[in-house]
Order: C-alpha cells, then structure tokens, then sequence
C-alpha cells in the first residue's frame, strides 16, 4: 500500500522480514512485510513483532499500546482492468504498475485505520517494571536474610555468607509475584489517572476541532504516512520501523493556515552494522492542513503528472518522465519536527 512502500524497499535493501502479530476480536492474525501473509484486520490490536534476517530471528517486540487500534482491508484477488492499454488481472498484480505497459497505479486500502484508542496501558508488562520489582523483593530478601543469619550463626564464615546468598535468591524468588501485584496496586493508580489526564486532552483538542470520527481517523493515518515518508527517507537510513508508544499532547499553534503540534512517545528501531535496536524517543512534530491535497480512494488510483501527463508513483515523490513533483495526497503534512 502507498503509506508502506517506502518501509518495504527499505526492508528489501537490508534483507529484512518484520512478522506483525495482531489479536482481531478473538483470533490472532499475521501480515507479513513482504507481503507473503496479509491477513485482512477489522479491528485488532499489535501483541508482537519479529525481526527476521536470512532465517535468523534478530529481534522481538511484546510491549504495544493496546489502546491503539488498527484496521486493514484489502481484496488482492478483486480484478481490475488498467485504463492505458486494457491488460485484466488480479490486483496484487498491478501493485507495482501495469505488468505490460507499467502504468503506475497506487495501491490503496479498502478500509484503513490508524490511532484509534480504547484501553489504558498496560504499564506492568513492561521489562523496566519487572526488573524494578525483582530489585526491591531481592534487596528486601538479602536483608532480611541477613539479619536472620547474623543472629542466628556464633561466627559468620564462608558457609555462612553462602547461605544467605541462596536464602536471599530464594526468597526473592519467592517474594517476587506478591511483589509484583502490590507494586503494581500501589503505581497503577496515579499511572492510570495520569493516562486518563492525557485520554481527558485528547478529547477536549478533538472537542476544539469539532471533529467526528471520520476526521480522527484522517487525522492519525496522515500522521502516520507523514512520518513514514519522513523516517523511511533519506535523513533516517538506519530506521526500519517505528511503533507509536503514545500520543501524550496536542496543541493548536496557528489557525490560518492550521497548524497542530503533537507530541508522541514512538519506540524506533534501527538496523545498523548487522544489529537491531529498539530506543523509545519522545518527539513533538507539528503538522499543517492542506484542504488542496488530493485524497486517495480506496483501491487503484492513477495519478498523472500535471506537465506531462505520464502516470505517477507517490513512492517515487515525483513523475519518473519529467521529474515534476507529485501532488500531495494527505490533508495532513509534516512542517518540522523539534
């Protein structure tokens, strides 16, 4: 699809295949980067990533905001007939032109998208919290045992200090799931009305803008291309994918033209020197409307070059003939990012 075709030649050059794991009401669905699983999701949720280079499973992905919903439809097998020299077939075969006379023709969902938020975060999955809650029940567990040997033993030798390192592994061991729900009893309160704070300013930015659902759903599938042309261009070689952690503000800079600057929690993950890394970022990125730019329907849409006429690929940015631009076809674009 347009907004992925930029993610997927970068995926091609570095050999690299990203198995996307999604929970759709009750079943879980896959769809593959290259295109080789393309289950069709209605309304799903991301549970896991897998990195794979060559066989080799690189890295993987468990923490997603389950508030963030995401919907995919597409009919590969649908026929469709190109408009310059009559071939028919199937539309995964015109996903890169026209197999005879390679007509562009940009490839678009059936339905689509993107941001959607529902559920609070799941903050104790996350491997920081796990680690965090073995430190304190392993340090509550050494001092205790400590203590207990201390005064229990007439000497402290070797022995001694061996057993209070496996009384102190044991009993945090122990002591570790207890730990979990009452740590987890104690922060998840102020997490969850720290969220609902964020959840509370979402809605008042979207009750300003007076927007329905159709007008969100625009909003955060454009940030989303926007961002995937930005990141999956030249300036960020090494970014293979990135995952929207969060959306934590929202703020109206100008009217005329409308300008809005949100600020985003997204995890990047690079590929560099035959490695993968994961680094969670805390961006704020404004974006200008354009009620002048040219919507895509879904399905096929042919665009021509407005100087010479030839078919355009929004891939490519400009016309493969005469280098001319190509017209802009989100309402919403990237202006900086800060």
């Amino acid at each position: 699809m347009v907004a992925e075709e930029k993610q997927e030649q970068r995926l091609k050059e570095y050999n690299i295949l990203i198995k996307t794991i999604l929970k759709d009401q009750e079943t879980i669905k896959y769809r593959y980067s290259d295109h080789s699983k393309e289950d069709n999701i209605e309304n799903g949720i991301i549970i896991g990533k897998e990195y794979w280079k060559e066989n080799t499973l690189l890295k993987k992905e468990s923490i997603f905001d389950s508030r963030i919903t995401y919907s995919y439809e597409w009919n590969k097998e649908e026929r469709m007939t190109c408009k310059n020299c009559g071939n028919t077939g199937k539309k995964e075969e015109f996903m890169t032109g026209c197999p005879y006379c390679h007509t562009s023709y940009n490839m678009e969902y059936q339905k689509k998208e993107l941001g959607s938020k529902h559920y609070y975060d799941l903050v104790v999955k996350k491997r920081s919290y796990q680690i965090t809650t073995y430190l304190i029940a392993f340090l509550i567990s050494s001092l205790l045992v400590s203590i207990y040997i201390i005064n229990t033993s007439r000497t402290l030798y070797a022995f001694d200090l061996l057993k209070i390192g496996v009384g102190t592994v044991l009993i945090s061991l122990l002591c570790y799931l207890p730990f979990y729900y009452l740590d987890a009893m104690i922060l998840l309160p102020g997490i969850k009305r720290k969220k609902e704070k964020e959840n509370e300013k979402q809605e008042a930015f979207f009750k300003e803008m007076n927007w329905q659902e159709q007008e969100k759903n625009k909003f955060f599938n454009n940030i989303q291309s926007a961002l995937r042309t930005y990141y999956y261009g030249e300036q960020e070689k090494e970014v293979i994918d990135f995952d929207m952690m969060d959306y934590t503000d929202y703020k109206v800079v100008s009217k005329t033209p409308l300008r809005v600057e949100v600020t985003m929690d997204i995890r990047f993950i690079r590929y560099d020197k035959e490695k993968i890394t994961s680094k969670i970022e805390k961006n704020t990125y404004c974006f200008r409307y354009q009620a002048s730019a040219k919507e895509l329907k879904p399905g096929e849409n042919e665009l021509t070059c407005p100087s010479c006429g030839g078919s355009i690929k929004i891939a490519e940015g400009k016309c493969s003939y005469c280098g001319t631009k190509a017209p802009n076809y989100a309402v919403w674009v990237l202006e900086k990012r800060e």
